[in-house]
């Protein structure tokens, strides 16, 4: 009798697959209630946990009572790396660092990239803030929305980008650079990011105690003391030095 070659259709091999998780899983589930094993997860800065290992996006939504699951968008965090969970799609909590989610009241997706990365977020704006968050990036680093026919624009802490108004939102950062540079006799001189100073820092940037005084010397070399407590306004052409240091006149 000769043998019959019967090849099983792409479809019946998908579906054979989603059973054998299926069954796997649920096993596996079983036995994890048996031995009281959870799987923590974070929705929107809210901790949940579950026996499954692998649920799908509506399960994750249900358990943190976010109903009904189709008004609403389940992103993905990864750190860097956000993406968008359907309903019926599963998602594996075993694995640590993709166990934090976001829940958004919407419709849609945005798309936005950092640093050629893609990101997806389930609301038109996203906060400066977020976006640090969800790229991991940190507050060495400034950003910038990229920009073709004008500069780029620089993106402030405690803003928002609309990433709505044109299209797909390209940003980039870049490590920060110091904003001043102060010359403190005996150092030389010191970058310094903010746009003031105390007398107090100059003193201990200088290394010696604020009681033993500071000397303001502007760019024509008039000297003005200052007073313990006083804050300085930063511009160009200003140093600072001990005041012992100085010839008394």
């Amino acid at each position: 009798m000769q043998g019959i070659d019967i090849k099983a259709s792409p479809l019946y091999l998908r579906q054979l697959a989603d059973l054998q998780v299926r069954s796997f899983t649920n096993i596996e589930a079983a036995m994890n209630v048996m031995n009281n094993l959870k799987y923590k997860f974070i929705i929107n800065d809210d901790g949940y946990e579950t026996d499954d290992p692998v649920v799908s996006g509506r399960q994750l939504m249900q358990i943190a009572a976010f109903d009904p699951a189709d008004e609403h968008i389940l992103i993905q965090i990864f750190k860097p790396g956000s993406q968008s969970i359907g309903l019926e799609e599963k998602v594996g909590l075993r694995e640590k660092g993709k166990e934090s989610f976001r829940v958004f009241k919407s419709d849609r997706t945005f798309s936005f990239t950092v640093d050629e990365r893609g990101y997806e977020w389930g609301k038109r704006k996203i906060s400066v803030v977020d976006i640090r968050e969800i790229a991991d990036i940190g507050s060495d680093q400034d950003l910038f929305l990229e920009r073709k026919d004008e500069a780029d624009e620089q993106l402030q802490d405690g803003v928002d980008v609309d990433l709505g108004a044109r299209g797909t939102e390209h940003i980039r950062s870049e490590k920060k650079h110091p904003k001043y540079c102060i010359n403190i006799e005996g150092v030389g001189i010191i970058d310094w990011d903010l746009p003031t100073i105390t007398a107090e820092q100059i003193a201990e940037l200088g290394g010696w105690n604020i009681s033993e005084g500071v000397v303001e010397v502007d760019e024509d070399n008039n000297e003005r003391t200052l007073v313990p407590g006083e804050v300085i306004e930063l511009k160009p052409g200003i140093g600072f030095c001990k005041k012992h240091r100085w010839k008394r006149g």
